[in-house]
């Protein structure tokens, strides 16, 4: 049997995103039981809601919901005003962001096919900025 180059390429693509599925739904189950324990770390520790929720530009500008364990409490001064970033960090989220596990949650987005996997969050929008232009990464010279 003889397929066409593009019957062959759906295929491949069918294939591509059956097994990029499986080792995203692997890898949640797997990371599960450490998302636990840092869920409960962050609400002993810092407090309530356990994620940091953003709206950030996804594919094509189709805004989603970023989600990331929380790092930093809410305290503010005496006029309302939030206190600065250094004040609000906790040693915990101190920990969790020196080690990336605060971007654990993320495993949600990539599950629901929002964000790419091991894309930090500039290079991401970078990435998407370029595909929505049309323009691959692998055609674009880096500026020495």
């Amino acid at each position: 049997m003889v397929l066409s180059r593009k019957a062959l390429r759906e295929r491949i693509n069918f294939y591509e995103t059956y097994f990029r599925s499986c080792a995203e739904y692997s890898r949640f189950f797997l990371l599960s039981p450490l998302m636990l324990i840092i869920a409960l770390l962050v609400r002993f520790k810092i407090g309530s809601p356990v994620l940091f929720r953003q709206v950030r530009p996804g594919l094509h500008g189709k805004p989603f919901t970023l989600y990331k364990f929380r790092t930093m409490t809410d305290e503010r001064d005496e006029n309302g005003n939030l206190l600065p970033d250094g004040e609000r960090l906790t040693r915990l989220g101190r920990f969790l962001r020196k080690t990336s596990m605060d971007e654990l949650p993320e495993l949600f987005n990539v599950i629901k096919g929002e964000r790419c996997l091991g894309l930090s969050s500039s290079s991401a929008a970078m990435h998407l900025a370029l595909r929505c232009l049309g323009v691959g990464l692998r055609s674009v010279t880096p500026i020495v």
